[in-house]
């Protein structure tokens, strides 16, 4: 979800800590913990375009029904930037034993130089379409190397 709001320059310190003493409010004192939710692993014979086609029209999807996104292990057999201003992570990946298929990180080519040998992916199936050819695409929400993340169902 997102907001706006114009504020006069004179009242952007005021606005500052009005904002941080409301997020404390909510959250206390402790820092926030980074948290990514998943439906958990899917299973390989499930990796497919038909399972993307069908996913597509189980929706409708929205902030209090997401999409399903999945999390799991993928061997990186391709990495590079994509995109007018090289921002897009491109990957080719492997789960273990299970078919190679293309990825795209939307604002993840940060993350390019992690995006080496075996790879935690969080991830939403799609299809897609280039030049009339469909094919099955991970859209990945977020990369780690193996050992970096431990992903909960939810």
């Amino acid at each position: 979800m997102a907001a706006g709001l114009t504020l006069r320059a004179e009242v952007l310190d005021r606005f500052r800590e009005a904002f941080a003493e409301a997020v404390r409010t909510q959250i206390g004192d402790r820092p926030p913990i980074r948290e990514i939710r998943s439906d958990g692993a899917l299973p390989i014979e499930l990796l497919t375009q038909e399972t993307a086609e069908a996913l597509r029209f189980a929706g409708p999807w929205g902030k209090d029904f997401p999409e399903p996104r999945f999390d799991g292990e993928f061997e990186v057999l391709e990495a590079r930037l994509v995109g007018a201003d090289q921002r897009h992570l491109k990957l080719k990946v492997a789960p273990p034993r299970g078919p190679t298929v293309e990825a795209i990180g939307f604002g993840l080519g940060e993350r390019l130089a992690e995006a080496q040998g075996t790879v935690r992916l969080a991830y939403r199936l799609d299809i897609n379409s280039f030049r009339g050819r469909q094919s099955l695409q991970l859209m990945v929400d977020h990369l780690e190397p193996e050992t970096a993340i431990e992903f909960g169902t939810g």
